[in-house]
């Protein structure tokens, strides 16, 4: 069978336009952030603007733009507003500068792990904040202390993200 010249240029251009849209999705679908520290990451991804404006008021924005293989563990907007209320404006207030930036500290470990390290370790990991975080994975579900990751190994140019629902508490917070 003979097509015609529209014809074959109407399907080759159809499977290049398929092709490009497979490798599009494919580049995403991968969590790669190319040239994005932790921060960008955060800052691209649009819905952590309370971390981000958390980080900012405990002066920890220059530690995780500039920390190399970090794991950030990146709670949500929804996992600040489900704090006990009053709790988020009482630590972004100046009173609640150290107790704010305890509780992002231990959020970060000074070690890049993906979710395959953490599905096979399963050991506690120490935070910047100096107490440990511990980790479970229960089939498909990876807790971190009592927070699910919803998202594992966003890669930053300066570590790795997994987005969590809930902000994690160190135990004398």
């Amino acid at each position: 069978m003979k097509l015609s010249r529209n014809v074959r240029n109407s399907l080759l251009g159809a499977v290049v336009s398929v092709s490009a849209l497979i490798s599009a999705t494919t580049t995403a679908s991968a969590g790669t952030y190319d040239g994005a520290n932790v921060i960008d990451l955060a800052e691209k991804k649009g819905e952590f603007s309370v971390f981000l404006k958390a980080v900012e008021t405990a002066g920890l924005e220059d530690v995780l733009r500039n920390s190399k293989d970090i794991t950030l563990f990146l709670p949500t907007d929804t996992a600040f507003e489900s704090l006990p209320e009053g709790t988020l404006d009482e630590l972004l207030s100046p009173d609640g500068e150290d107790d704010l930036k305890k509780i992002l500290s231990y959020h970060v470990i000074e070690e890049e792990l993906t979710a395959n390290d953490i599905a096979k370790e399963q050991e506690p990991a120490e935070t910047l904040a100096g107490q440990t975080v511990a980790f479970k994975v229960e089939g498909s579900e990876t807790l971190i202390n009592d927070a699910s990751v919803t998202t594992a190994d966003l890669a930053a140019e300066n570590g790795v993200v997994h987005i969590i629902d809930k902000v994690l508490l160190p135990k004398d917070s």
